[in-house]
């Protein structure tokens, strides 16, 4: 019996033991669990905080990246108005080239771009031959050949040149015009001004009429290889249905024409640019084109060309054996140039004189321009006499200026006599004087003077001398 109740307190006692056991392995497994738990919220938290971190970096990126794009949207759209900005003037006449009859008048239109608001300054190399007024009213005076220049007024590079031929008046047996003056008065011409302020020809409210003919500027044109000619043409009657007409070129390989008539010369030799009335292929024209050689404006290399310029007791020297290099560009009239041709204006005008600036700078390609011009109608020999070839110009040093009327219809006027004897006084001189074309190597022209300073002026206005004489130099092209 006794034996009996030891085995149950016995088997009591590991029962009890068993369930303590299990009751702390059951905490064990809820702390395990617990801390797994806490285990997964913390990994779970800092993923988040992670993906966070990701996307406000993302965001800042996206953010600097949308910045650096603006920013450079911004810099493009500054470089674009830069461009634009820098875009250069450029004249543009419808007809550059015009053959007219002594006492008659033609216009010629000439459009800017792209400031279209450029007031044109117009002149003449010529004004016994033709005359200019300020709007584009070309006059024949006289029989011969000039050249009208139409000069931006905001950009001294824009210049447009038109090629003028005067032909004597033809005879006639008319008795009206037998009585009628011989003066050289202009005749009056009405046009009627569009919105934009340009010439318009004259109103014709008659009904429609189909073209009958078409007629070239020109009969027959001369273009050196690489240049280029503007053909215009009319077309009649004036009220006509089209005034639309088309180009064709008999050979491509002389000279090509686009739709606008403008011919471009390819290669030495002879063709036919036919002109046609859209409206009636009946109606057509012909110009014959002869392409030259071409021009020689400047040396064959142009290494050639001076690497630094010659001074002489300060003096810029330029004439025909000293040049001036080709990006020689001091950007316009020098300020000290500028200021003392102020000073000379408004000195000539308390003696009653007026002088003003018709041409100061003009750069290395508006001179070849201009250059090319001159031998076209006149040959290089005689316009050597009186223009210079590219990078011999004084008007690219910024130191030189033509007043008034540039012909020698400025020869002997008040003005020209004021400026002999005045100009050394502000630091001028008459640079090709009469008498000396041997030596400097142009005609006379009292109308151009060049600045050196008021010392070295009066010395040399006190000697006699030319720049060339009082210097010991020639002017004589090499080339």
């Amino acid at each position: 019996m006794k034996k009996c109740i030891l085995l149950f307190l016995v088997g009591a006692l590991c029962v009890s033991l068993s369930c303590a056991g299990c009751v702390q392995t059951e905490n064990n497994q809820s702390s395990l669990t617990e801390s797994v738990v806490m285990s997964d919220t913390s990994a779970e938290s800092e993923d988040n905080a992670a993906h966070t971190d990701t996307q406000t970096s993302s965001d800042k990126n996206s953010n600097t990246e949308s910045k650096t794009d603006k920013d450079s949207d911004t810099a493009k759209d500054k470089k674009s108005d830069t461009d634009k900005k820098a875009e250069p003037q450029t004249l543009t006449a419808d007809k550059t080239s015009i053959n007219i009859t002594v006492g008659e008048t033609t216009f010629v239109n000439v459009t800017a771009s792209p400031n279209k608001d450029d007031k044109i300054k117009w002149e003449t190399s010529d004004e016994k031959v033709a005359a200019v007024d300020g709007i584009g009213n070309i006059t024949a005076l006289s029989e011969g050949k000039c050249v009208i220049m139409a000069r931006s007024t905001i950009d001294d590079n824009a210049v447009q040149s038109i090629k003028v031929t005067v032909s004597p008046k033809k005879e006639t047996t008319s008795s009206t015009q037998d009585t009628q003056s011989s003066s050289n008065e202009q005749p009056t011409i009405t046009y009627l001004e569009s919105d934009e302020g340009q010439n318009m020809m004259p109103q014709n409210n008659e009904p429609k009429s189909k073209v009958e003919s078409v007629t070239p500027s020109v009969d027959s044109i001369r273009v050196a290889v690489g240049q280029t000619a503007q053909l215009t043409a009319t077309v009649s009657p004036i009220n006509v249905d089209s005034f639309e007409v088309t180009w064709a070129t008999s050979n491509d390989f002389i000279a090509t024409v686009d739709d606008a008539g403008m011919i471009t010369a390819n290669e030495e030799g002879s063709c036919t640019i036919t002109v046609t009335s859209v409206s009636n292929p009946d109606a057509k024209a012909e110009v014959e084109v002869e392409v030259a050689k071409p021009v020689v404006s400047a040396r064959e290399n142009d290494e050639e060309l001076p690497k630094q310029e010659l001074y002489i007791d300060g003096i810029l020297i330029v004439n025909k054996s000293y040049s001036l290099p080709k990006d020689y560009n001091p950007g316009g009239l020098t300020s000290e140039c500028a200021q003392a041709f102020e000073e000379l204006r408004m000195g000539a005008a308390e003696d009653g004189i007026t002088i003003y600036l018709s041409s100061g700078f003009r750069s290395y390609e508006t001179q070849n321009y201009l250059y090319n011009g001159y031998v076209y109608y006149y040959g290089q020999a005689v316009a050597d006499t009186f223009s210079a070839r590219p990078g011999h110009s004084e008007h690219q040093t910024g130191l030189a200026i033509d007043c008034n009327i540039i012909s020698d219809a400025f020869i002997g006027t008040p003005e020209a006599i004021w400026l002999a004897e005045h100009c050394h006084e502000y630091g001028f001189i008459i640079r090709y004087p009469q008498g000396k074309e041997s030596i400097t190597g142009y005609k006379y022209e009292p109308w151009h003077i060049r600045y050196i300073g008021v010392e070295n002026a009066q010395k040399i206005h006190e000697s006699g001398l030319t720049l060339e004489e009082y210097f010991g130099i020639d002017s004589v092209y090499d080339y």
